[in-house]
Formats: structure tokens, C-alpha cells, sequence
């Protein structure tokens, strides 16, 4: 099966964690002999113009949802069997671990956010991600989910967009009403988790892991919360990332789950 890999960044601004993630992505790869492609900023040009012209600057999130959606559409259309997009915070630290097995003909991410409450941490419910997509010829998954999205974005008012509403929140959603072909190897680290991962503390990833349900080859590191942080704090964030995605790639993944090596 002719594979793609795809992803995107800017090329300005780029933390060493995230160079760290996209590296994984690309070797991980290479060692199953699938094609990799990225994309810079010009990647938003695949965003339909009226739709990019609704969203504005302050949607910023949308537009990156509906452009990966179109290149990868694009790329099924150039001759490849299927087409995988991972965000460029995804973490590629077990790769022997992170298989897609082909035939099921889409996947999404499933989700389990560590959140942080007034009495400590607890595990929100298992819910859907885009941050890692499957897509393979033929599957009308891909131009529904399009359709769809575009219908949301057109017909809603502006007043109501939110950053998840065609990813996650419309994924969630959907799973209510049909299944949904899951990938269970990708987690989703927060910054509490990734601070974990940086200090050696087990406790948070003992309860993520269990919560979780599944052995962990990779995870997204939640990009969005640098972009929202003030440079102070974006700055300490990037540090803790840095080691904690240093300590995910020499152990191979052990830190995060000690399992899953052996499964």
C-alpha cells in the first residue's frame, strides 16, 4: 500500500521540542518505508478562500483543520493508497509500538485529557482527536468529513466558532451517532504530564496510563497551550517540554508506560 505521511509548520519561531517531534515523525517513517512530505506555512493555502475569509485571523484553528483535509484529499487524488496526517506536536517515542494496520479505511485519535481540577488532577472521558488521521482511497470518510466541516464553518455564526468545533468537539460528537475507527497507540500529554516526564515524578503518568487503557507510542504535546501562553511562560514551557520529550525518546517510551515495550 503506496503511503504518505504529511505534516506542516512555519518555518520562523520552530521550539527544539517540536524539531524533536517532527524528526520522530519523519524516521518513524522512514522505518516502514512510507513517503513523508511537509509542508511549510503555505499549507493554509489548501483552506477554501471563503472559508479562510470567514475565519479571519482570530480562527485561526479551523482553517488549519479544513487545509489538512485538502491536501491530504489532494494527495489520495495523485496516486497514493492512503494518506496519514500527524500534527507537528505529535511524538513519535515507540515507533516499533506505533502500527496502522491497513484496511479499516479511516482513523482518528482516541482521546483522554488529564485535566486539572480544584483538588487535584482527574482523567476527562475518552473522546475523539484529529491530531494523527488515517485516510485510505475509496473511503468516503474523507469527503464527508469535508462536506461536513465546510457546512459547519458556513452556516454558523461567528459568534459561536470555537477552536475544536470540525476537530475534536465534531469528532466527539459524531462518535455518538456511529463508530468511529479509533488509533489507540497516541496519547495527549499536558503540560502537567509533560512536567512529569521532566522530573521523573510517576504518580500523574501511573493515573493518565490507566486511564488511558491502552500501551502509549506516541503522543500530541498540545501545542496550542505555547501559542496561548505569554512569552514568559512560553519560554519555561518550552523547557519543560524539551525534557520531557528527551526523556519519552531515550527511553523509548518506557517513562510514559513500561509496558510497552513488551506488548
Amino acid at each position: 500500500m503506496r503511503t504518505l505521511i504529511l505534516q506542516s509548520y512555519r518555518q520562523d519561531d520552530v521550539p527544539e521540542w517540536i524539531r524533536l517531534c517532527l524528526d520522530s515523525v519523519d524516521a518513524w517513517a522512514k522505518s516502514y518505508q512510507f513517503d513523508y512530505e511537509f509542508l511549510d506555512d503555505r499549507f493554509f493555502g489548501y483552506a477554501p478562500a471563503w472559508f479562510t475569509k470567514k475565519c479571519g485571523t482570530e480562527h485561526f484553528y479551523p482553517v488549519a483543520d479544513i487545509a489538512r483535509l485538502h491536501a491530504l484529499r489532494e494527495r489520495l487524488q495523485q496516486g497514493y493508497d492512503r494518506a496519514i496526517w500527524f500534527d507537528a506536536d505529535v511524538l513519535v517515542f515507540a515507533p516499533s509500538a506505533l502500527q496502522i494496520i491497513s484496511g479499516s479505511g479511516y482513523a482518528f485519535c482516541h482521546e483522554v485529557v488529564l485535566w486539572v481540577r480544584p483538588d487535584g488532577f482527574a482523567p476527562g472521558a475518552p473522546s475523539i482527536n484529529n491530531s494523527v488521521m488515517v485516510f485510505e482511497k475509496g473511503n468516503p470518510m474523507l469527503d464527508f468529513y469535508l462536506f461536513a466541516a465546510e457546512e459547519i464553518v458556513r452556516h454558523r455564526e461567528i459568534a459561536k466558532f470555537s477552536r475544536t468545533m470540525i476537530g475534536p468537539k465534531f469528532l466527539t460528537d459524531l462518535a455518538c451517532a456511529m463508530p468511529i475507527n479509533r488509533l489507540i497507540h497516541v496519547g495527549l500529554f499536558t503540560p502537567p504530564l509533560m512536567a512529569a516526564f521532566a522530573s521523573g515524578d510517576a504518580g500523574l503518568p501511573a493515573m493518565y496510563r490507566r486511564a488511558f487503557g491502552y500501551p502509549i507510542a506516541a503522543a500530541n504535546l498540545c501545542h496550542f497551550l505555547r501559542g496561548a501562553a505569554q512569552p514568559a511562560e512560553r519560554a519555561a514551557l518550552d523547557t519543560v517540554f524539551l525534557g520531557a520529550a528527551r526523556r519519552l525518546l531515550e527511553s523509548a517510551g518506557s517513562v510514559a508506560n513500561p509496558q510497552i515495550n513488551g506488548q
